[in-house]
């Protein structure tokens, strides 16, 4: 796990930077706003879990395909493969970052260095709300509980669809990647290829580890990918671009189209 991550850290000090970082559009309050909001409604969410999440499951089955890779997949130790998606999903984000916010240093930008780890974290917190929300609604059963029903000790076994993991670290390795290439980072292909790498890791280490169908983590990656590909350049693409203004308020958005 610790050689991608200085691959990916030499290779952002080892590229020639461009002069001075792009200017984007962006509304740092609308923005802190935006992230702060969705991050507090998430961690609500999540703490409230045991009264809001479903006593039961609404998807109580599974398929073909999700028992399939199951069965391919599993560790006979899915214990060391939660742990291992445990720590992509921490470093994933925090190596993403780093290297945006070393291209962005190298630049010459300091302050931009901080907009763009924002620009990261304000579409990785929508991911994880919109995430919460699916797993709320839909109430999917996890395999491990659906294998054996007496191991589903609390609610949280209702909340398989879609992984949290998968979200959080495809939008963190896409909105870095995305960021940079907007801002015309040359690290850009490197920070997006190998977080996206590390990202799909920590997806497949949840089918490993027993917590997720496979279906559930390509659904999480679908998302995530969608949050941190679309929403920077939606939201603060280059100035001078031609592309209609939007501002990002605290549970949607509002703008001229």
């Amino acid at each position: 796990m610790l050689r991608p991550a200085a691959v990916l850290l030499a290779l952002s000090l080892a590229l020639p930077a461009r002069a001075e970082p792009r200017e984007l559009r962006l509304d740092e309050p609308a923005a802190l706003a935006t992230t702060g909001g969705a991050l507090t409604a998430a961690l609500a969410a999540e703490l409230l879990k045991p009264w809001v999440a479903p006593p039961a499951c609404r998807v109580c089955g599974t398929n073909a395909f999700d028992r399939w890779a199951r069965d391919a997949l599993r560790w006979q130790d899915p214990g060391a493969a939660r742990v291992g998606s445990d720590v992509l999903l921490a470093g994933v984000p925090l190596l993403a970052g780093g290297a945006l916010a070393l291209s962005a240093a190298r630049a010459g930008g300091g302050r931009a260095a901080g907009q763009d780890l924002l620009m990261v974290a304000e579409a990785t917190s929508l991911a994880l709300l919109a995430t919460q929300a699916a797993k709320l609604a839909v109430g999917r059963i996890r395999p491990y509980a659906w294998a054996d029903p007496a191991a589903a000790e609390d609610r949280d076994a209702w909340l398989s669809f879609w992984s949290g993991h998968a979200a959080a670290t495809f939008a963190a390795a896409s909105a870095a990647g995305t960021v940079a290439r907007l801002r015309g980072y040359r690290s850009w292909p490197w920070i997006t290829g190998l977080g996206l790498a590390g990202a799909a890791g920590c997806g497949w280490l949840r089918v490993a580890g027993d917590r997720h169908w496979a279906l559930d983590v390509l659904a999480g990656a679908a998302v995530g990918s969608l949050a941190g590909f679309g929403l920077p350049a939606w939201l603060h693409g280059r100035r001078g671009t031609g592309t209609a203004p939007a501002a990002a308020a605290t549970f949607g958005f509002s703008g001229t189209f």
